[in-house]
């Protein structure tokens, strides 16, 4: 028996859930804010056309303006397609004697990139951006539990996860997943971030940097859509080295969906030895004074391989979050201490249900 909802009261808003087909408003929400680009108008968009996936949305609207956006997906298979997203092998001391059946679970508020979450109005005071939020994450849960399904928010960041868990009450269950590096850009240029970090850490970047630039490793800028041929198969090594299967051609759909994403720009940054050929990438996308890490390859031999892996990990998109002005470096989940030795800080993600 699942324990009753707190409810709330808002009577400026209205609340839907609905089939992405019958709320094409929201492309036209521009002004939204969220914890990550995965979470965009546009991205959410184009994660409903996946089959593998029955999506629905929770909309918040305040007369004919969308003030808020929450995805609802369920597997339409019994195996999950992806295992990052079983909640019986994400978060086992909740859902690990769960049934075996990925179609009994509704993923409200992400299902890819490692990210859930809400969408909001940024033009919205905080308080009454939260108020929607509660509204958004009640009326998912709500419609999941009426259809029997049970309902999970797998990743949640730190503000969200609090959004969740308040608008849940004591209903809500949770548990630690992994966490996502920060860098906190301090300063308008690389060195005066290097010297706000301890002395281990500036010299350690200090001395790659020299490294870098006398073996010419450091990354050029390009055009992402003009590398996806040579970079998708160096994502796959990647991935593989690491027990994870996935397929170039798969990566690079993926990382066109991304391209086509809700940011104001999108970059590619290549290392290339000396004939010209990709020794590795990595992907960021810039929106506001934000910037974050996407994907990131690695050819099997290059020579310096472990500085090429820190160069494209932490310092070419550092140097391209200070060039643009940025406030805040999101790095991800994987590799947590390659990331914290050059000062990044580590932020909790979480899953959580109801009981």
């Amino acid at each position: 028996m699942h324990t009753p909802l707190p409810r709330t009261d808002d009577p400026s808003l209205v609340i839907e859930v609905v089939e992405p087909e019958d709320a094409q408003d929201v492309l036209e929400f521009s002004d939204w804010t969220a914890a990550g680009l995965a979470l965009s108008p546009s991205r959410l968009r184009a994660v409903s056309r996946d089959r593998r996936r029955h999506t629905r949305w929770a909309v918040a609207r305040r007369g004919a303006r969308v003030v808020g956006l929450l995805g609802m997906y369920r597997w339409t298979s019994a195996t999950a397609g992806d295992p990052s997203w079983d909640p019986r092998v994400v978060a086992p001391s909740l859902w690990g004697s769960s049934p075996d059946d990925a179609r009994r679970w509704c993923h409200v508020g992400g299902c890819v990139d490692l990210l859930s979450g809400v969408t909001l109005s940024a033009a919205d005071e905080p308080a009454r951006r939260e108020a929607v939020g509660r509204r958004l994450v009640r009326a998912a849960f709500d419609a999941c539990l009426d259809e029997g399904l049970e309902p999970v928010s797998l990743y949640l960041r730190p503000g969200d996860f609090e959004l969740f868990r308040h608008a849940l009450g004591p209903a809500a269950v949770f548990a630690p997943l992994s966490a996502n590096a920060i860098i906190d850009v301090a300063g308008g240029s690389v060195d005066e971030y290097v010297a706000t970090l301890d002395k281990k850490r500036r010299y350690r970047i200090r001395q790659e940097g020299a490294r870098l630039d006398a073996l010419g490793l450091r990354a050029d800028r390009a055009d992402p859509l003009g590398v996806l041929g040579e970079a998708a198969p160096l994502i796959a090594l990647v991935k593989a080295r690491h027990d994870v299967a996935d397929h170039p051609a798969l990566i690079e759909l993926r990382l066109r969906e991304w391209a086509a994403g809700d940011a104001d720009e999108f970059r590619a940054l290549v290392v290339r030895d000396g004939r010209g050929r990709m020794a590795g990438v990595s992907f960021v996308a810039r929106r506001g004074r934000r910037v974050e890490l996407y994907e990131i390859g690695l050819a099997d031999e290059p020579e310096e391989r472990h500085l090429v892996y820190t160069e494209l990990l932490v310092h070419a998109p550092l140097r391209y979050a200070v060039d643009h002005g940025c406030s805040v470096l999101d790095l991800g989940m994987d590799a947590p201490r390659p990331k914290t030795l050059r000062g990044a800080r580590l932020e909790q993600v979480w899953a959580l249900g109801v009981r």
